[in-house]
């Protein structure tokens, strides 16, 4: 025993030629001797030496199917291998051997989303759970389990659950996710905690404060904040198009059309407003002499870039753009940004000092079906 534990020393030394030669002295006096076969496993396996250690941690477990730490090993080692329904076996044993450690069935529902056992995933998440009830990680994952497996409706108590006990960094894409979810089903105080939450955990964060006004819990901004549309629309640049594309969105050809119509002429300078990755630009172009593009978001602007018809495109926010043009542009496209303003005026101000004597402002906007008893005006 005191020749197993110096060579768990030395392992953790990194001193493994010493490791290895003390297990073979072990094993040449007791050739089964499953600890130290286990640690010479774990010596090939720190080598870099993986199919040795693998073939190892085999053995061990035919010798001792009792040895626990050898079954997990060699799980871990069969992902590593891609062999995914090998590893749930192995983590299968484990459990079984050790069901009172959350971490356990964890690690089973985990190699199990791997395989896409998204049901029996989410039956070992749930025990984990019931063993460490105060763990916001595990509802978590519980909660994704049951959403990959389109049970939406019951994943969302344990996502809601992840957020209370939520502590340290903040992941914004989850947090954002579960409010998603709450207000798309009404849940408006469910969203409003989740956005309070967010908030205390990180009060730099631009997109969090933009959720609780919309969940009621703040009056609603005039616009939305710079650092709001940034944020959002850099992480949707990728997939703007196609997403897009899914819902039939039409808002460039209508504003091209109308364009047509108010100035069948080409005109010197024009400005798309809020361009995003470009999709008016390539209609309005053959329009314009010389064609400018303005947006927030660097991403989306990249996108824009790629299109090849802009002359020029600007990293910033529209208002303040369009301020400094006095009289630049003969007209100005600009398709569903207005909905990211509240207040019209000073963006209506903007564009009319940016124009030029005659020029044009065509634009989209989204109807908002009347409502009995509903104020003028606008809300979030």
């Amino acid at each position: 025993m005191n020749d197993l534990m110096q060579t768990v020393q030395l392992i953790e030394q990194g001193r493994l030629a010493e490791a290895e030669a003390q297990c073979r002295r072990v094993l040449a006096g007791a050739p089964q001797h499953p600890g130290a076969r286990f640690l010479l496993g774990m010596c090939a396996a720190q080598r870099g030496a993986f199919d040795e250690a693998l073939a190892i941690f085999e053995e061990v477990v035919v010798i001792a199917p009792g040895f626990t730490d050898a079954q997990d090993r060699l799980g871990q080692l069969y992902l590593r291998a891609g062999r995914v329904e090998d590893a749930i076996a192995r983590f299968e044993e484990v459990a079984r051997q050790a069901p009172g450690l959350a971490a356990v069935h964890a690690q089973l529902g985990a190699a199990r989303l791997r395989a896409d056992r998204f049901a029996a995933a989410a039956d070992a998440f749930r025990k984990a759970v019931r063993i460490d009830p105060a763990s916001a990680s595990l509802h978590k994952r519980l909660g994704d389990a049951l959403w990959l497996g389109g049970r939406t409706a019951e994943s969302s108590p344990h996502h809601l659950d992840a957020i209370d006990r939520w502590t340290g960094k903040v992941d914004a894409g989850f947090f954002e996710h579960v409010w998603r979810q709450a207000s798309t089903n009404g849940k408006t105080g469910a969203a409003r905690r989740v956005a309070e939450k967010w908030i205390a955990l990180d009060p730099a964060s631009a997109v969090a404060p933009h959720c609780l006004a919309a969940s009621g819990g703040a009056a609603a901004p005039a616009r939305a904040s710079d650092g709001y549309v940034e944020a959002t629309f850099d992480a949707f640049a990728s997939s703007f198009d196609e997403q897009l594309a899914t819902i039939g969105y039409r808002g460039p050809e209508h504003v091209a059309r109308a364009l047509a119509a108010a100035r069948p002429a080409p005109a010197g300078h024009a400005l798309d407003a809020g361009c995003g990755t470009g999709l008016c630009g390539p209609l309005v172009r053959p329009s314009a002499r010389v064609l400018v593009g303005v947006d927030l978001s660097s991403k989306m602007l990249e996108k824009a870039r790629d299109r090849g018809c802009y002359d020029d495109l600007v990293h910033a926010e529209l208002t303040a753009y369009l301020e400094s043009q006095p009289g630049r542009f003969d007209f100005v496209v600009c398709a569903d940004t207005f909905i990211y303003f509240g207040d019209l005026a000073p963006l209506a101000r903007a564009f009319a000092f940016a124009l030029a004597p005659g020029g044009h402002l065509v634009f989209s906007a989204e109807e908002r079906p009347a409502q009995p008893g509903r104020a003028p005006g606008y809300d979030l």
